[in-house]
């Protein structure tokens, strides 16, 4: 998947401009780490701050530390959990 990621930079450009007020088109930039250093410090800052919002807005701040019983939102508890055993995984 990656090896595809960075063949489609060398064959398709996205047109348009990447930031109007620097005058940096997509095409202006060069594929794989050489667009590392092209990035504006405000683009970095963006993928910095996005990167921390993901982060924190998972985390459940009110349990005590050590205890990682993953019931957040996205999981439910199965009917009759508390009373199954190791091995049983819920299919007959």
């Amino acid at each position: 998947l990656a090896t595809m990621g960075y063949i489609t930079q060398q064959l398709v450009r996205i047109p348009g401009y990447l930031s109007y007020s620097s005058d940096v088109k997509f095409a202006d930039m060069p594929n794989g780490l050489g667009a590392i250093s092209k990035v504006p410090a405000a683009g970095w800052f963006q993928i910095v701050l996005y990167a921390l919002y993901c982060e924190f807005s998972t985390q459940n701040w009110l349990k005590p530390d050590g205890e990682f019983d993953f019931d957040g939102a996205y999981m439910k508890k199965m009917e009759g959990a508390d009373k199954r055993v190791p091995g049983d995984y819920g299919w007959k």
